[in-house]
């Protein structure tokens, strides 16, 4: 059983459903410049892994490499990689015990998240994140 996850990047918010966050920290002010979104890394593969109820988890990193304000609305799994009814991937949350996932991060600062996966059958699962932001470098055709 192998596991990934991908990430999809698209601009501004928009409403869908799955497991996500918002509110926290608002403090989106503008600023001369563009931010610009990079992930790190921009897969998370978790690999072969055991059946558990505890799952394993991996990080990744919201950076902006850009050089103004990078504005993230929501940061939301789209896709759980579900088989057979079941979820796979849970438990999205940052690493800096900050609540919700809107917030701002200026020139090269960024914020780690978690990710859990976990299954209690062995499967092939890939699932999805989605990032909403203000960068105006990203056109991916999403729902943004």
């Amino acid at each position: 059983m192998t596991y990934a996850l991908l990430f999809w990047s698209v601009m501004f918010a928009c409403s869908s459903s799955g497991q996500s966050f918002s509110g926290g920290e608002s403090n989106n002010e503008a600023a001369e410049g563009n931010g610009t979104l990079s992930v790190d890394p921009a897969v998370l593969d978790f690999g072969q892994m055991a059946t558990t109820s505890v799952g394993k988890q991996k990080y990744f990193a919201i950076i902006n490499t850009g050089d103004g304000n990078l504005i993230v609305n929501k940061v939301e799994i789209t896709d759980a990689g579900e088989n057979s009814g079941v979820e796979v991937f849970s438990d999205l949350k940052r690493t800096d015990n900050g609540e919700g996932t809107n917030f701002t991060l200026g020139q090269g600062d960024q914020k780690v998240f978690v990710v859990v996966a976990k299954a209690s059958t062995p499967m092939e699962a890939v699932g999805n994140i989605e990032i909403y932001t203000n960068d105006t470098t990203i056109d991916d055709g999403g729902p943004g």
